[in-house]
């Protein structure tokens, strides 16, 4: 069963250098995350297997290792991770790496495979996810998937391994037939923001990138995989979240209404939502997570209003402008259980596949009410975000340089101080 490490930490001294065994904050790489369980109890490093090198220690001990920048050296990076001595660690800690397929070029593989057998095929058992090794026809190799969801791992002087079950990226591939199986990622995605934000967790990199399904297969495959094109059909695909290495958590005393962050933080992160780029100087999380969602959905299932209308006020109150009418997590996923619920199997059954997107068109830009019948538009006008004004436009353009930012951020920041003294002379 392949898995996932997760970050952990543990007391450490204070030279890790002064103990072979100590490492500290280094990212694990993409390319080698995902590694196999070996079924035996979790032992103290025999000291052969600890002797690692200075120079290996001491790529360990850079942060952010893996960021891009000016000393980023990816070479250097694989060839660590290709590294005898760090296979020997895990493997005597109970773990064994993926191995790494033979360079067709210069360039090492991105692409790993499992050292131990496994399955051929493997059903879902949650948390597990079902796996099967179908190819193209070509000569693939079984469960080539390149790491991309893979978070961190972290040694110190009391090693803590935290494992968790592998799940599998390209989640709309193969892409959806009938509307119930675009509504059951909607729903998924709805249910487990909600549950983050009732526990004062905010996401803060909502996007299509960060969601798994419970199944993987090979690379080539995943593009017409029947596997997973069945689970989909069957509803039994589940869609979750991954990366965490945005989020914010709050105490649970703290309302997720006074929540704030500095505007800085939503661009550590790339982002569809327009909530951080006309002059704001904090955000609220919560409400940014909800946005970023709603753009997520506009990006994939805009265009299907025509065959399910209640998308359209349901991504119009997700991605409202006025943030005080933007829909929480809680109110979009009772707003869309309630549509749902409506629906006929019939309507559910609909086949999407006739309608194609009109090109990519941002979410503040579509028109998703333009064939949806007169009466439901009255019905849900409430929910309908009006077009976008000039001023928005212009104020965004004025705000793409820097100093205009900045210039921006301190009016409203000195108007929001203003207006909150006001209001507590009034109050007093």
């Amino acid at each position: 069963m392949s898995a996932v490490i997760n970050l952990k930490w543990g007391g450490t001294s204070q030279d890790p250098l002064q103990t072979q065994t100590t490492f500290t904050h280094g990212a694990f790489p993409q390319d080698l995350g995902f590694v196999l369980p070996w079924y035996a109890a979790i032992s103290p490093p025999a000291p052969e297997a600890t002797l690692l090198t200075t120079e290996l220690l001491q790529k360990l001990r850079m942060p952010n290792f893996l960021e891009t920048g000016p000393d980023f050296d990816l070479m250097e990076c694989m060839k660590f991770w290709n590294s005898q001595e760090v296979a020997r660690f895990l493997k005597t800690n109970g773990y064994i790496l993926y191995e790494r397929l033979p360079a067709i070029s210069e360039m090492p593989s991105l692409c790993s495979k499992p050292a131990l057998s496994f399955e051929k095929f493997q059903p879902a058992a949650y948390p597990y996810a079902c796996h099967d090794t179908e190819c193209d026809g070509s000569n693939s190799t079984p469960l080539l998937a390149s790491d991309w969801s893979v978070d961190r791992l972290i040694f110190r002087t009391e090693l803590c391994y935290s494992i968790s079950s592998r799940w599998g990226d390209l989640v709309l591939f193969p892409q959806p037939e009938k509307i119930h199986e675009v509504c059951s990622a909607i729903h998924d995605l709805l249910k487990v923001t909600f549950f983050l934000h009732k526990n004062n967790i905010a996401h803060c990199d909502l996007k299509t990138e960060n969601v798994l399904v419970n199944h993987f297969c090979t690379v080539d495959a995943q593009f017409f995989n029947s596997t997973r094109r069945g689970l989909r059909s069957s509803g039994s695909l589940i869609y979750a979240l991954c990366d965490f290495g945005a989020s914010s958590c709050f105490p649970s005393d703290v309302s997720r209404d006074d929540c704030r962050l500095r505007i800085e933080e939503s661009w550590k992160t790339t982002s569809m939502i327009k909530d951080n780029i006309a002059g704001e100087f904090e955000y609220n999380p919560f409400v940014f997570d909800v946005g970023e969602l709603g753009a997520m959905f506009c990006q994939h299932f805009q265009h299907l209003t025509v065959l399910a209308p209640f998308m359209a006020p349901l991504f119009d109150a997700m991605t409202a402008r006025d943030l005080r009418r933007r829909f929480s997590a809680p109110r979009a996923l009772e707003f869309f259980e309630e549509m749902v619920s409506q629906m006929s199997r019939q309507e559910l059954e609909t086949d999407i596949r006739g309608v194609e997107p009109q090109g990519h068109v941002p979410y503040d830009e579509y028109n998703r009410w333009k064939d949806i019948p007169i009466s439901l538009v009255r019905q849900w006008t409430i929910y309908r975000e009006p077009p976008l004004p000039w001023t928005t436009i212009i104020l965004r353009r004025i705000c793409q340089r820097p100093i205009c930012y900045r210039m921006v951020a301190c009016l409203r920041q000195c108007g929001t101080v203003a207006m909150n003294l006001v209001c507590k002379f009034v109050h007093y």
